[in-house]
């Protein structure tokens, strides 16, 4: 009898833990999934940028940067000359502003960037519509968009 129990528990044990293990790989997919909502290719998204990573800094330079990690096309070419705009700058950790040309950039960029996919389209709309509006430094005084400096 007790060799049954202690087999129903391993089996119970062996059934709770591959269903823990599908249901952590449908979290991981899940949260992959909302991740491409906020970051795209290899450089754009709130924290989706190699500099800090091996071989990329802001010491190591752009190019550097641009050859060890490639953008996968031109809005992500954007992001990468936002990143070092904002991540390399005299005000960047001090600040959650970032100066307005650097803002103004990847709004111009963003708009020449052809996109030959939907999320591209999608992420190309947003880039925009964030960058066209969102406040920047302006030399020392706050502005409430790149077009006001």
């Amino acid at each position: 009898m007790e060799k049954i129990l202690f087999i129903a528990v391993i089996a119970c044990a062996v059934i709770s833990f591959s269903k823990a293990d599908d249901i952590s790989k449908k979290v991981e997919h899940a949260l992959r999934q909302k991740r491409s909502l906020v970051d795209y290719g290899r450089w754009c998204g709130p924290a989706n940028t190699p500099i800090g990573n091996r071989g990329c800094s802001c010491s190591t330079g752009k190019q550097t940067c641009r050859r060890r990690y490639p953008p996968k096309d031109g809005l992500d070419a954007a992001c990468v000359n936002h990143d070092f705009c904002a991540h390399c700058s005299d005000i960047a950790g001090k600040s959650i502003l970032r100066y307005c040309h650097c803002e103004e950039r990847i709004y111009s960029e963003a708009r020449r960037a052809t996109c030959r996919t939907v999320q591209c389209r999608l992420y190309k709309a947003s880039v925009q519509t964030l960058f066209g509006n969102i406040p920047c430094m302006c030399g020392r005084r706050v502005v409430s968009n790149f077009r006001r400096c």
